[in-house]
């Protein structure tokens, strides 16, 4: 540009003369577009791209524009990812800022107002009692990339809601111990599927505290993804132990509050994590009875013994027919069962006792 000119001259002289239109593009570089309440009729990168389509339309050549999509690096370097905000969901559909209607209440207005605990204050068993009979699906730790296209497909986790910054399309909900590797793949894996997940050890703003992140996540997505196996839920089934500050605890509970709040049983997603056993043979997440669970809070003597997994599978061996329409049996003659199934509620199927 000339020393003086004006930027609208200067585009105007540039973008007229040129035989091609380079729109370089990145995920951060249109976080303004996805603001529905921003107003975008002076934005000057959305004028140019504008301009450029009419410019292509006019003259009929629709190689006239060539985007350049620029990816990104994880924090410590280590991995590339690519550009994947392709969905126009993503996007506000509004030119200049929208005003919400006075009086309305809409779903992230409820979320907000949720009173968020310092402590859990229901026992496992009865936490785990609401969370394990939600529909969800069954994940094969070797294929997270499958599980998390199925999720998709079956309309459980959407793209459109979140920017990866202030909101999120979903919370992964882990015990660290146990999911931080299937939990870590999950994220990179919906990131390439455009989704924008909150995971902790991705998300947290360096100096804030785990309470602070888990607050910011939680209240500013739009589903909950409680990633669970029965290593992950072994700690629940100690009936001495004090479980008021468990972590994967109080996240669970103060997501079931949400979804109570917004009436929206579809916002928690179990996510059910089978594992391998020593032969190679793939083995589904069974832990669902709450029996298994304990009933006491602060680790106070319990009425009644836990029941283990192994006794109420034998129990119920009977209706191995009934448990195979809720999770397809493996194939018997391979060392790989089926990755991933849809689940329906594990009651309702199941005789009441």
């Amino acid at each position: 540009m000339i020393a003086g000119m004006n930027w609208k001259d200067g585009f105007l002289q540039g973008l007229l003369h040129s035989k091609t239109f380079l729109a370089v593009i990145s995920s951060a570089g249109l976080e303004r577009c996805r603001n529905i309440s921003a107003d975008h009729t002076h934005d000057h990168v959305l004028l140019e791209f504008e301009t450029a389509l009419k410019i292509s339309a006019t003259i009929n050549d629709d190689k006239y524009i060539s985007p350049v999509f620029v990816g990104s690096y994880t924090e410590n370097g280590s991995l590339f990812e690519k550009f994947s905000d392709f969905d126009p969901l993503l996007y506000s559909d509004s030119l200049t800022a929208q005003q919400q209607h006075a009086g309305e209440v809409t779903e992230d207005d409820i979320r907000e107002a949720v009173e968020v605990l310092e402590e859990v204050t229901r026992t496992p068993r009865s936490i785990l009692s609401d969370i394990l009979v939600l529909p969800g699906v069954v994940l094969d730790p070797h294929e997270v990339s499958t599980a998390v296209t199925k999720l998709i497909d079956n309309g459980l986790l959407k793209a459109g809601y979140g920017d990866g910054v202030t909101k999120f399309d979903c919370f992964i909900s882990y015990r660290v111990a146990t999911e931080r590797d299937v939990a870590t793949q999950l994220y990179y894996d919906m990131k390439l599927q455009g989704i924008h997940p909150f995971l902790d050890s991705k998300c947290l703003i360096a100096g804030m505290n785990w309470k602070e992140g888990f607050l910011k996540g939680l209240l500013n997505s739009r589903t909950f993804l409680a990633v669970i196996s029965s290593a992950g839920l072994e700690r629940c089934r100690n009936s001495s132990a004090d479980h008021t500050h468990d972590h994967v605890l109080l996240e669970f509970e103060t997501a079931l509050k949400i979804s109570a709040s917004t009436n929206n049983p579809s916002y928690i997603c179990p996510v059910l994590v089978g594992s391998y056993t020593v032969e190679g043979y793939f083995a589904k997440f069974t832990d669902f009875h709450p029996s298994l669970y304990s009933d006491s809070l602060t680790g106070e003597p319990e009425a009644d013994a836990a029941v283990s997994s192994s006794s109420l599978l034998a129990e119920e061996s009977s209706n191995e027919e009934e448990l195979d329409v809720l999770y397809p049996a493996p194939e018997r003659d391979g060392r790989r069962g089926s990755s991933f199934s849809v689940i329906s509620p594990f009651f309702t199927a199941r005789p009441q006792r």
